[in-house]
């Protein structure tokens, strides 16, 4: 990944924690989070913010963790994954 590239990735990432962090989560349940939405993507059944929420509720997670907005970004950190970046799954 260029410079440019992991910059935009890097600055996309700290958006979503902060995003995050308004909803009242730490670090380590952030990342479990965006762990847990990476698998149930990778499952396909729940391709929506709307679905992933209720998946997450069933996995113990409060209600309505990921809007829209948050949803988008951690598609683009998927879809742009560096190797070895904790922050997602592998």
């Amino acid at each position: 990944m260029h410079g440019c590239e992991k910059d935009r990735y890097d600055s996309v990432a700290g958006v979503l924690l902060q995003r995050l962090f308004l909803k009242k989560l730490n670090l380590i349940e952030a990342r479990r989070l965006i762990r847990d939405v990476c698998n149930i993507i990778r499952d396909g059944e729940h391709v929506f913010s709307e679905s992933i929420n209720g998946k997450l509720l069933c996995l113990g997670w409060k209600d309505q963790l990921v809007d829209r907005f948050s949803f988008e970004l951690i598609l683009y950190l998927i879809e742009n994954k560096l190797d070895g970046d904790v922050i997602l799954c592998h």
